[in-house]
């Protein structure tokens, strides 16, 4: 971790910003593996909260002035509630047809984002500073720290779920919904906590990208970031 952390001042800016954007893909993945690897719950919807979180950290900076220290864990939040909703049709459906009701999410934020350019910028997208998104001054050294600081802590909190019995009752549900019901797992409460987690997740790595690239777009939310997004984990394992 320590070398990680000095390696800012020896790479390369190109290197800085690969490495930055790894740790953001890194935190991507922990929520979906929550959600899928963990609670069984098929879901395309991973770009769109990434891009409510990033969009919310945008607009919360620039437009009312809310520093980005308070409004990265206040998008995380909301876009958690959000999840919550979007996980509702796991209580109806699975499978495929699970995974065409948040691909239609998908498709509804991205709509959305284009269309109410008053407040994202629509198609030409939303452009920021760091400045403008009251981080303080960080240059990309500091920012690549930061976002190594707060990888660490997500993986930290994906362990410890994963040890709980939060993580225990997303294992019953995925290897068999019937029997963890049986064994009292509460099937409505995990399977919609399972998707605000994930959200939240993606919240978080959305905040972080609005700060490394300071320029965001409603095309990089849609279903094909969403399917990058589950290679992600397909790769990793």
């Amino acid at each position: 971790m320590l070398a990680l952390a000095a390696s800012p001042w020896v790479l390369g800016s190109y290197a800085l910003h690969i490495m930055s954007m790894v740790g953001i893909a890194v935190i991507l993945a922990l929520g979906l593996n929550l959600l899928m690897g963990y609670a069984g719950q098929v879901s395309l919807a991973n770009a769109a909260f990434f891009g409510i979180g990033a969009y919310m950290v945008a607009i919360l900076g620039n437009r009312y002035g809310v520093p980005y220290w308070v409004a990265l864990p206040l998008a995380a939040f909301v876009t958690a509630g959000v999840g919550f909703v979007v996980g509702l049709p796991a209580l109806r459906v699975s499978s495929h047809y699970l995974a065409l009701a948040t691909l239609a999410f998908v498709w509804t934020v991205q709509v959305v984002l284009i269309d109410w350019s008053s407040m994202t910028g629509g198609s030409p997208g939303f452009n920021t500073t760091r400045e403008g998104l009251k981080i303080g001054y960080l240059d990309d050294h500091m920012y690549f720290v930061v976002i190594l600081l707060v990888t660490a802590l997500m993986i930290w909190m994906a362990h410890n779920l994963i040890a709980s019995k939060v993580g225990r009752a997303f294992m019953a549900i995925r290897d068999n919904e019937n029997a963890a019901e049986i064994m009292g797992v509460n099937l409505a409460n995990y399977k919609t906590l399972a998707f605000a987690i994930n959200a939240f997740f993606c919240a978080v790595a959305g905040g972080l990208h609005t700060g490394l690239v300071t320029f965001i777009d409603p095309y990089e939310f849609g279903l094909w970031p969403s399917i990058w997004h589950l290679l992600y984990i397909v790769v990793g394992g």
